[in-house]
């Protein structure tokens, strides 16, 4: 079964396994390798590209960001 995510824009890989309390925002920026996790309570901002890669975990209660405060770069 295809996880909620991918209805979403997430471009998964095989045997992916986001955890259902993980938050997402932004999803369609979000790519995840194959048999890479996101674990419970990790809030993933993906305000850019943001690619988790194949055999990867973002443990528990973790902050993913991947955005920048550089006001003065390409927009």
């Amino acid at each position: 079964m295809l996880p909620v995510v991918a209805t979403f824009g997430a471009k998964l890989g095989e045997a992916v396994d986001p955890y259902p309390s993980a938050r997402i925002w932004v999803p369609w920026n979000l790519e995840m390798g194959d048999h890479s996790c996101l674990s419970e309570e990790v809030d993933c901002c993906c305000v850019n590209k943001t690619r988790i890669g194949t055999h990867a975990t973002v443990s528990q209660y973790s902050f993913l960001c991947a955005a920048s405060h550089d006001y003065k770069g390409r927009l």
